[in-house]
């Protein structure tokens, strides 16, 4: 079920759409039949669902928009970053652009694996917050291309952070247990449940 996409037959209903709606809920299944939980009709399969990852802009710690990332694209984020890119400007306060590139960060997304590269003049600033004891110290994202993983946030001017949503994807998740299970089998370290 979540694999495909859904929508309703009533054409007015967005609530499953991922072309039309703002966001798109997962069917509910009666007698192994996806149902619409407002009118109740059985939905049409609408094809494969592609990979999706979602963004937080957040400023001064307010959520000030969401973006979704498709499987296969390659995005540049900033200040203007032309055609196909996300334009933070009028997104943010005009005093939090100082620090902000044209095209600050560029992102890639394949086979469910998000990519980032810092294209910025005034660097980027990137940390973990799905520690256990909360989130961790900002490094400088540097040059190279790195895994920006479920959690990870991105500062890219003063109060300007860009979230990735803490959902993993499937690929990610085979990579983790890949990580996991290749360690030495006499390894002696505390046992965690996920």
């Amino acid at each position: 079920m979540i694999g495909r996409n859904w929508r309703c037959e009533d054409r007015r209903c967005t609530l499953y759409d991922t072309r039309r709606g703002t966001a798109a809920l997962l069917p509910r299944v009666v007698g192994g039949v996806p149902r619409c939980q407002n009118h109740g009709g059985p939905l049409i399969d609408d094809g494969p669902r592609t990979a999706t990852v979602q963004l937080k802009l957040l400023v001064d710690g307010a959520l000030r928009a969401r973006f979704t990332l498709e499987d296969g694209s390659t995005v540049k984020v900033g200040r203007e970053p032309g055609d196909g890119g996300i334009a933070l400007v009028g997104l943010i306060p005009e005093q939090r652009t100082a620090g902000l590139s044209r095209t600050h960060v560029e992102l890639r997304v394949t086979g469910g694996i998000v990519h980032v590269r810092d294209r910025s003049t005034y660097g980027t600033h990137w940390r973990s917050t799905a520690g256990r004891s909360g989130p961790g110290p900002w490094h400088k994202l540097g040059a190279e291309e790195r895994q920006y993983r479920g959690g990870d946030e991105l500062q890219l001017a003063e109060a300007v952070v860009l979230a990735r949503s803490g959902r993993r994807f499937p690929m990610e998740l085979a990579q983790e247990w890949q990580r996991r299970r290749s360690s030495p089998p006499d390894a002696a370290g505390e046992t965690r449940m996920y």
